[in-house]
């Protein structure tokens, strides 16, 4: 745990702490509460209406974190802890927070981060990743296939709160070949569950979009 930061010793009484990664986290989980309550009945019916699997994220320090999931009740099905963690650059739950954050903290997430190829399908290339961010974002959702991980399709929609900034995003992931039949109807159905939380999250639909680094004085800036 003192390798990850999340409990550091004092060098002068020997005794251990919370570290800065726990107490990042409890500040994630803390803004999450909001978000997470505007969610529930959204979760709830999206995963009702796709069959699949539901995560809920936030950005934290170039990742997206997952605050809240939904199960499928399918036998084969793709799961996902809550305080899990992702890159940004690779699938839908962090490309869809990625996108609406203002250009210079992308530039510094592809400096200090960097695009670590996960798979065969993981964009590397700067160019080729700030040119997908833009078209995520001028069509309002993403969709991934085996950028993360292989065999695991995603597609993702924004969540907006009461200043027209990114606040979230909200997921269906699968397998694949069950995605592809009904790709549209679950990108329309996801992003009508994200307008709903957005809207209680008190987002108005006809407001100008901002761009922005942090949600709730999260920082943005990777360690």
């Amino acid at each position: 745990m003192e390798k990850h930061d999340f409990i550091e010793k004092d060098i002068v009484t020997g005794q251990y702490g919370l570290g800065v990664r726990f107490l990042e986290f409890a500040a994630v989980v803390s803004y999450g509460q909001d978000l997470r309550r505007c969610a529930q009945n959204e979760m709830s019916w999206l995963v009702n209406e796709t069959g699949e699997c539901v995560i809920l994220t936030v950005h934290s320090s170039g990742e997206a974190v997952c605050i809240d999931k939904r199960d499928s009740s399918r036998p084969v099905h793709i799961t996902y802890l809550v305080g899990g963690r992702a890159s940004l650059h690779a699938g839908a739950s962090g490309k869809i927070l990625a996108a609406f954050m203002n250009p210079t903290d992308i530039e510094r997430f592809i400096k200090e981060k960097g695009l670590y190829r996960y798979t065969d399908k993981t964009i590397v290339d700067p160019d080729e990743f700030r040119k997908d961010l833009e078209r995520i974002r001028q069509q309002g959702y993403a969709v991934t296939c085996g950028e993360l991980d292989s065999g695991i399709m995603a597609v993702a929609a924004p969540i907006f709160n009461n200043e027209s900034q990114i606040a979230g995003g909200l997921s269906v992931v699968c397998l694949p070949e069950r995605l592809d039949t009904v790709l549209d109807e679950i990108v329309e159905k996801t992003k009508k569950a994200a307008n709903q939380i957005s809207l209680k999250m008190g987002f108005r639909m006809n407001a100008n979009i901002s761009v922005n680094s942090s949600v709730a004085g999260i920082s943005s800036q990777g360690k």
